[in-house]
């Protein structure tokens, strides 16, 4: 990026103030309640940002994960920004510290402040084709927090392989997804990701991790048909 000139400097300071004015307090609160919580139509509302797309039109699978993607990556935004409401025991908590307090538990999804969600495929609290998108998006959440940190679940024992390298699986997962994946094609997706990764040696990825993302995706039933 090349250094800013004193005018380009000059407008940007000018603009900082204007949006300091010009934009309500609470309207910037409430639409950053909403942004981490991972509600991105919530915090456009909030901001009174019109929005040409609902999640629901994308049909019910996509639309689950649209929304558990915005938790994924609000959450690594969160924890590589050091931000004091996602440490200690509000690591997975989305919405902690914000006027909504918690929402959402991604360690534990059936603790959700909004409902219980569910923590594998065709689990308890899994719920149909026509259920709320949220809902189904806990097992996102779940296989998330496995696959970073790491924990023993449903017969399996899972090593965590942190979060630079989980962050690089997920960019790449998002780059292979297609409007009409499940989450069976989530699950692919996640072990084809960390293949290609552990191939090209990106952020370190070696052929272990992949037998730790396999594992997450197998406890978290992201290999079934839904």
């Amino acid at each position: 990026m090349h250094p800013l000139t004193t005018n380009e400097d000059s407008r940007l300071l000018f603009w900082a103030r204007v949006r300091k004015s010009a934009v309500p307090p609470l309207m910037i609160e409430s639409a950053t309640a909403r942004r981490m919580v991972g509600d991105w139509a919530g915090a456009c509302a909030a901001a009174r940002v019109d929005v040409d797309l609902n999640p629901r039109d994308l049909g019910r699978p996509l639309a689950d994960q649209v929304r558990a993607d915005s938790d994924v990556f609000g959450k690594f935004i969160a924890l590589k920004s050091n931000d004091p409401n996602a440490a200690g025991a509000n690591r997975w908590l989305l919405g902690a510290g914000s006027s909504l307090g918690q929402v959402r538990d991604m360690k534990t999804p059936a603790n959700s402040g909004e409902g219980p969600g569910p923590d594998r495929v065709n689990g308890r609290y899994w719920v149909g084709p026509d259920g709320e998108e949220h809902t189904d998006a806990g097992v996102v959440g779940k296989v998330d927090y496995l696959i970073t940190d790491g924990d023993t679940f449903n017969g399996q024992t899972i090593r965590g392989i942190g979060e630079d390298k989980a962050i690089a699986l997920w960019w790449k997962v998002e780059n292979l997804l297609r409007s009409t994946a499940t989450f069976k094609d989530l699950g692919n997706a996640l072990n084809t990701a960390c293949t290609t990764n552990a191939r090209n040696r990106v952020a370190g990825t070696t052929t272990s991790d992949c037998t730790q993302v396999a594992k997450a995706v197998k406890a978290t039933q992201l290999n079934q048909n839904a």
